[in-house]
Protein backbone atom coordinates (compact mmCIF):
# COMPACT_ATOMS: atom_id res chain seq x y z
CA UNK A 1 0.00 0.00 0.00
CA UNK A 2 2.39 2.08 0.59
CA UNK A 3 4.50 1.73 -2.66
CA UNK A 4 1.54 2.37 -4.87
CA UNK A 5 1.19 5.61 -2.58
CA UNK A 6 4.68 6.65 -3.54
CA UNK A 7 4.30 5.96 -7.26
CA UNK A 8 0.55 7.75 -7.24
CA UNK A 9 2.86 10.66 -5.55
CA UNK A 10 5.19 10.33 -8.30
CA UNK A 11 2.55 10.19 -10.98
CA UNK A 12 0.81 13.33 -9.58
CA UNK A 13 4.43 15.19 -9.85
CA UNK A 14 4.77 14.05 -13.55
CA UNK A 15 1.59 15.87 -14.20
CA UNK A 16 1.89 18.99 -12.69
CA UNK A 17 4.90 19.54 -14.41
CA UNK A 18 3.69 18.54 -17.86
CA UNK A 19 0.76 20.72 -17.27
CA UNK A 20 3.74 23.67 -16.02
CA UNK A 21 5.36 23.22 -19.37
CA UNK A 22 2.74 23.13 -21.61
CA UNK A 23 1.04 26.13 -19.80
CA UNK A 24 4.69 27.65 -20.16
CA UNK A 25 5.31 26.69 -24.35
CA UNK A 26 1.91 28.35 -24.74
CA UNK A 27 2.84 31.69 -23.34
CA UNK A 28 5.74 31.90 -25.40
CA UNK A 29 5.87 33.78 -28.91
CA UNK A 30 4.99 31.19 -31.80
CA UNK A 31 6.93 33.04 -33.95
CA UNK A 32 10.24 34.94 -34.19
CA UNK A 33 9.96 38.52 -33.81
CA UNK A 34 10.80 40.62 -37.34
CA UNK A 35 14.50 42.04 -36.80
CA UNK A 36 15.04 45.89 -38.43
CA UNK A 37 17.03 44.60 -41.14
CA UNK A 38 14.20 41.58 -42.36
CA UNK A 39 11.97 42.64 -45.25
CA UNK A 40 8.61 39.96 -45.25
CA UNK A 41 8.63 37.37 -47.82
CA UNK A 42 6.01 38.29 -50.57
CA UNK A 43 2.61 36.07 -50.40
CA UNK A 44 2.15 35.22 -54.03
CA UNK A 45 4.19 36.36 -56.89
CA UNK A 46 2.18 38.55 -59.28
CA UNK A 47 2.17 37.00 -63.28
CA UNK A 48 2.41 39.55 -65.68
CA UNK A 49 0.70 37.75 -68.83
CA UNK A 50 4.05 37.15 -70.53
CA UNK A 51 5.33 35.44 -67.35
CA UNK A 52 2.25 33.30 -67.43
CA UNK A 53 2.67 32.40 -70.85
CA UNK A 54 6.00 32.34 -71.89
CA UNK A 55 7.01 28.72 -71.11
CA UNK A 56 3.86 27.29 -73.10
CA UNK A 57 3.71 26.60 -77.03
CA UNK A 58 1.93 29.75 -78.97
CA UNK A 59 -0.25 27.77 -80.52
CA UNK A 60 -1.34 25.96 -77.17
CA UNK A 61 -2.31 29.94 -75.59
CA UNK A 62 -4.01 30.56 -79.08
CA UNK A 63 -6.52 28.02 -78.46
CA UNK A 64 -6.94 28.67 -75.23
CA UNK A 65 -7.34 32.55 -75.75
CA UNK A 66 -9.83 31.75 -78.49
CA UNK A 67 -11.98 29.57 -76.36
CA UNK A 68 -12.20 32.01 -74.05
CA UNK A 69 -12.90 34.76 -76.42
CA UNK A 70 -15.57 32.70 -77.71
CA UNK A 71 -17.67 32.50 -74.51
CA UNK A 72 -17.04 35.85 -73.41
CA UNK A 73 -18.77 36.65 -77.08
CA UNK A 74 -21.51 34.31 -75.97
CA UNK A 75 -22.24 35.85 -73.10
CA UNK A 76 -21.76 39.38 -73.70
CA UNK A 77 -24.52 38.02 -76.37
CA UNK A 78 -26.99 37.25 -73.68
CA UNK A 79 -26.57 33.52 -74.52
CA UNK A 80 -24.95 32.27 -70.81
CA UNK A 81 -26.16 28.39 -72.44
CA UNK A 82 -23.57 28.87 -74.93
CA UNK A 83 -21.11 30.41 -73.21
CA UNK A 84 -21.25 27.59 -70.42
CA UNK A 85 -21.24 24.85 -73.14
CA UNK A 86 -17.96 27.06 -74.69
CA UNK A 87 -16.31 27.29 -71.20
CA UNK A 88 -16.31 23.12 -71.00
CA UNK A 89 -14.32 23.38 -74.15
CA UNK A 90 -11.78 25.78 -72.05
CA UNK A 91 -11.97 22.73 -69.36
CA UNK A 92 -11.31 20.02 -71.93
CA UNK A 93 -8.66 21.37 -73.83
CA UNK A 94 -6.93 22.96 -70.38
CA UNK A 95 -6.93 19.77 -68.99
CA UNK A 96 -6.04 17.64 -71.94
CA UNK A 97 -3.03 20.07 -72.40
CA UNK A 98 -2.08 19.32 -68.82
CA UNK A 99 0.75 16.72 -69.30
CA UNK A 100 2.83 18.81 -71.63
CA UNK A 101 2.05 22.01 -70.16
CA UNK A 102 2.69 21.55 -66.27
CA UNK A 103 6.43 20.26 -66.71
CA UNK A 104 7.51 23.19 -68.37
CA UNK A 105 6.53 25.83 -66.15
CA UNK A 106 4.49 24.05 -62.87
CA UNK A 107 4.25 27.51 -61.25
CA UNK A 108 2.60 29.13 -64.54
CA UNK A 109 0.40 26.49 -64.84
CA UNK A 110 -0.99 26.92 -61.44
CA UNK A 111 -1.31 30.03 -62.35
CA UNK A 112 -3.23 29.77 -64.98
CA UNK A 113 -5.94 26.41 -63.92
CA UNK A 114 -6.37 28.76 -60.77
CA UNK A 115 -7.71 31.12 -63.61
CA UNK A 116 -9.40 28.74 -65.25
CA UNK A 117 -10.67 27.78 -62.43
CA UNK A 118 -12.34 31.16 -61.07
CA UNK A 119 -14.04 30.91 -64.96
CA UNK A 120 -15.79 27.73 -64.33
CA UNK A 121 -17.03 28.43 -61.34
CA UNK A 122 -18.52 31.68 -62.46
CA UNK A 123 -20.18 30.35 -65.49
CA UNK A 124 -21.37 27.47 -63.53
CA UNK A 125 -22.57 28.88 -60.46
CA UNK A 126 -26.57 27.98 -60.02
CA UNK A 127 -27.07 31.39 -59.97
CA UNK A 128 -24.77 33.38 -62.36
CA UNK A 129 -23.50 36.93 -62.46
CA UNK A 130 -22.64 38.29 -65.66
CA UNK A 131 -20.35 40.90 -63.83
CA UNK A 132 -18.81 38.31 -62.05
CA UNK A 133 -18.52 35.50 -65.24
CA UNK A 134 -17.17 38.73 -67.72
CA UNK A 135 -14.51 40.22 -64.84
CA UNK A 136 -13.42 36.13 -64.06
CA UNK A 137 -13.00 35.49 -68.15
CA UNK A 138 -11.03 39.12 -68.87
CA UNK A 139 -8.89 38.43 -65.95
CA UNK A 140 -8.04 35.16 -67.84
CA UNK A 141 -7.94 36.43 -71.34
CA UNK A 142 -5.15 39.51 -69.60
CA UNK A 143 -3.19 36.48 -68.58
CA UNK A 144 -3.23 34.60 -71.93
CA UNK A 145 -2.80 37.91 -74.22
Amino acid sequence: MTRERIMLGYYAVVAVAAAALLVWAHQQPHAAAAGEDDTPAPTTVHRTPKRATSSFPPAEIAKFLTIAADTLANLNSGDQAAATTRVTDLETAWDAGQPTLEPKNEQAWHFLDSEIDHVLTALRAPNPNKTTEVKALNTLLTSLS
